[in-house]
């Protein structure tokens, strides 16, 4: 084998390499944006999750108040 060959075999193989190197990165890309996409979604439910809770909570607080207050001006009428 010539070292002409040999460097041909070589750069063949080095190209096949870097294609499989860009192959890889493409798909990292894509994975990530997905995983990107997925963890905003995520926050968007968890904030959201928060939003509920909070709203619940002041119900349970001042649905009873509320309720305490009218009786007793119904009562008083």
């Amino acid at each position: 084998m010539t070292s002409e060959e040999l460097l041909a075999r070589l750069d063949e193989r080095q190209q096949a390499m870097d294609q499989k190197l860009d192959d890889i990165l493409d798909q990292t890309k894509k994975t990530n944006g997905r995983v990107l996409t997925a963890e905003e979604k995520i926050q968007a439910l968890s904030t959201w999750r928060a939003e509920i809770k909070a709203q619940i909570k002041l119900l349970l607080v001042i649905g009873p108040i509320l309720g305490f207050i009218l009786s007793y001006i119904f009562s008083k009428l």
